[in-house]
């Protein structure tokens, strides 16, 4: 998490879109914390690979991932593409960190 807390402002508030679980919103370090460990909680086995970053302007950047998990109970595999993060930096930190369910959601959101 050290690398996380680098770029993360103390401030952050992290989330994901309404329809997708675990919405939020969670504020501070803390906070990412009880958003991520609450995630995780679901699976035995979770990954995120980076598919795609992008700056759209000089505060948003958008993040198209994959994720990959087993569930902690089902053992059943999953992988969704296409997820879309945004982050929304300010002095050289992340400020807010959604997740969206696709790339379209999260440029809407960032205008």
């Amino acid at each position: 998490m050290d690398a996380v807390w680098a770029i993360a402002g103390d401030d952050v508030e992290v989330g994901a879109a309404p329809e997708l679980p675990n919405s939020g919103p969670f504020h501070g370090h803390e906070g990412f914390v009880t958003w991520i460990t609450q995630w995780l909680e679901a699976w035995g086995e979770f990954r995120i690979e980076v598919v795609e970053m992008v700056a759209i302007d000089d505060e948003h950047v958008l993040v198209e991932v994959a994720q990959h998990g087993r569930g902690q109970g089902s053992g059943l595999e999953v992988t969704q593409r296409g997820l879309t993060y945004l982050a929304t930096v300010r002095d050289d930190m992340i400020a807010r960190l959604y997740l969206y369910p696709d790339r379209a959601a999260a440029l809407a959101a960032a205008t």
